[in-house]
């Protein structure tokens, strides 16, 4: 009962701890993309994918934006493959080693009706031991 009691009282105080936050109470952190979406965030970095301006398109890329100061630096490419659209970047840190699991789709399949479910999805990665 004691543990009960407990878990309940620190469930109420995170609760009431934390305003709740609308997308009418947030502001853009980058802003002048062309069409960038996707982000993940670790620690001070984030990843996002799209197109960073419109000479980047056809194929989708994932960018790299680093917060110095308490702001995001201008995207810079982190990773693209000539002829895929890779996307949606994931990353995760495991032991010290970073780990970017994304999205890829072949343009020379996208023509063909349900080409992007079916054997172009990748299950990629990336590995990074630095920085």
């Amino acid at each position: 009962m004691r543990r009960w009691l407990l878990s309940f009282v620190l469930v109420g105080m995170l609760a009431s701890s934390a305003p709740a936050l609308t997308l009418l109470d947030t502001a853009p952190v980058l802003t002048g993309l062309y069409n960038v979406y996707a982000p993940t965030v670790l620690g001070a970095r984030m990843w996002l994918g799209g197109w960073l301006t419109p000479p980047d398109m056809p194929d989708d890329k994932i960018y790299l934006s680093d917060l110095v100061g308490g702001n995001w630096t201008w995207p810079v490419l982190s990773f693209q493959r000539p002829g895929w659209a890779v996307n949606d970047p994931s990353v995760i840190d495991r032991a010290g080693v970073r780990y970017m699991y994304f999205t890829g789709l072949d343009k020379s399949c996208a023509p063909q009706p349900d080409c992007f479910f079916t054997e172009n999805v990748t299950g990629s990665r990336r590995v990074w031991t630095g920085a």
